[in-house]
Parts: C-alpha cells; structure tokens; sequence
C-alpha cells in the first residue's frame, strides 16, 4: 500500500534510522521506546516499511505529507547517514514535529547536526546528531500551527 492510498487513524510518527541499525537490538529497542513515547501514535519503520531505497524514494514524498511527526535515533556513535539526513531536511520544510531519541530514552529537540570529517564520512556514516532540551512530540500533535524548521533547534 503506497502513502497516498493510507488514511491513518492515528498520527503517524516516522522512526528516522540509520540502515546501518536495521534488524539490531538498538533498532527493536528504541522502536519499543518511541511508541511508548509516541502513543497512542503509529510509528513507521522505514526498514520492515521500504523493501529498496526505490520503494522509498517512489513512497517517501506521498507519506511526508500525511506524518504527525518524525523521531531519528542514530548509530552506537551518535551517526546517521545520507538518507537520515534527507528525511530530516524534507520534515523540516514541511514544518513536521521532529525529535531525536537519545541514547537515554528521551525525546529531545535537535541542536544541531554535525558532519562527519570528510575523511572518515559515508553514506552511512554521515553527520552526528546533537539533542537540545526535551521535547514531548506526543503533546505536540495538539498543536494546530506548523512548525518552524529553526523553532525550538537550540538547548
């Protein structure tokens, strides 16, 4: 089923994950974290959602629109790749509620993002996401008015 044939019942939060954590413990876990986070929200994994980088590419753009909100957590190392960083840039210019899950289990804004040296970065291993104060994005669905992308990005 694509987006744009999805009627959600709920709001939808996109799980935001580096391939690099598909099918690992610190994937299960922090699924398990977001939606206790999250509820009563469904929260979309990319990696059981997507079979290729076309199924996301072709989908991605007719399900941004329809997301209450979206949590990126990163590697072990604190890394997303290249395909993080887009979902984050498109949810941003829509003015989506975005949150990252830190290594602690709380939902916090994002501060910043830092770009891996050029040396040792890859398209898995692209840029460090820094967390800010804490952020309930399940408070935030209440919020009628959009988001600023740059709203709430500093501690």
């Amino acid at each position: 089923m694509t987006a744009a044939t999805r009627r959600p019942t709920a709001p939808l939060v996109y799980a935001a994950h580096p391939v690099t954590t598909y099918g690992t413990d610190r994937e299960r876990d922090s699924l398990a974290r977001i939606g206790c986070l999250v509820a009563p929200a469904q929260v979309v994994n990319p990696a059981a959602h997507y079979q290729s980088n076309a199924d996301w590419l072709s989908d991605w753009p007719g399900l941004l629109p329809i997301l209450s909100g979206m949590v990126v957590f990163a590697d072990a190392d604190g890394t997303i790749g290249t395909g993080c960083l887009r979902e984050l840039s498109d949810a941003w210019c829509v003015g989506l509620h975005v949150a990252l899950l830190d290594d602690r289990g709380a939902l916090r804004h994002i501060s910043t993002l830092r770009i891996v040296p050029a040396c040792r970065r890859t398209a898995a291993r692209t840029a460090v996401v820094v967390g800010g104060r804490r952020f309930d994005l399940a408070k935030a669905f209440d919020q009628s008015a959009p988001v600023s992308p740059t709203r709430g990005m500093h501690p």
